[in-house]
């Protein structure tokens, strides 16, 4: 949550010009930067923290001197390099945790589509995780570990199902700017492939969500441009 809270504040820092919400996000930024810095401590602490996969150090900088470089579908493929390695990395973690969110609200829901719609997330990020597991495995890359077990058997809801679809909606559309970052880093044309498809489900997936909230009067309205053709029908003769 600190991770996808810096991204964001961060988006939104980079965005505003008034010194007080300059000020605001400011201080957004630098308490979730503190939340970072102590759950990472105390996840190293305890052992609990996944190290990501380890590359050795290059001797001298390369540059590309061949097209096959982005070869991915046909030919030979290079092995995968650090920039790709990270977001495959870091998407199947991500994932990993978000299917176990996910398992854990299915189970507590009180709606049965918002149930439903829990379950369906579930099996998503299961897909995703399994997806890319297998490029990683492929290149003999360590894999982020699962959190499935993680999940105890507790049926008390902790949460409002307006709040867990909010939740869920706030971290599908992270999600989805993770793969779009993705697609345009990676280099090998099978790889950001992957993304694109990752990408277009996971819209599928915000659709059906918005959809519910929408229906059940969960959605807020953001603020919108002014419809100067509606206005100008409006207007009385």
């Amino acid at each position: 949550m600190a991770r996808h809270g810096l991204t964001a504040y961060g988006a939104a820092l980079s965005s505003c010009t008034r010194s007080d919400i300059l000020e605001l996000f400011s201080s957004a930024i630098d308490l979730t930067r503190e939340l970072y810095f102590k759950s990472l401590n105390i996840s190293l602490e305890k052992g609990l923290y996944a190290r990501p996969a380890y590359i050795p150090i290059p001797d001298k900088v390369e540059f590309i001197e061949k097209k096959g470089y982005l070869t991915g579908w046909f030919g030979e493929r290079r092995p995968i390099n650090s920039l790709e390695i990270m977001h495959f990395y870091e998407n199947m973690q991500r994932n990993s945790v978000g299917k176990a969110l996910l398992l854990g609200f299915a189970q507590v829901a009180g709606l049965k589509e918002v149930q439903n719609y829990m379950i369906s997330g579930a099996n998503i990020a299961s897909k995703v995780v399994e997806v890319l597991a297998h490029i990683l495995s492929e290149e003999n890359i360590s894999e982020s570990p699962t959190y499935d077990s993680e999940v105890l058997k507790s049926t008390t809801p902790p949460f409002s199902d307006k709040l867990m679809m909010f939740q869920v909606s706030m971290l599908t559309g992270m999600s989805l700017g993770y793969y779009g970052t993705a697609t345009g880093t990676v280099a090998r044309r099978d790889l950001g492939s992957k993304f694109i498809r990752l990408f277009l489900e996971g819209v599928q997936f915000a659709e059906d969500g918005a959809n519910i909230m929408i229906e059940h009067g969960w959605m807020e309205k953001p603020p919108s441009s002014i419809d100067e053709f509606e206005i100008a029908k409006s207007k009385k003769k």
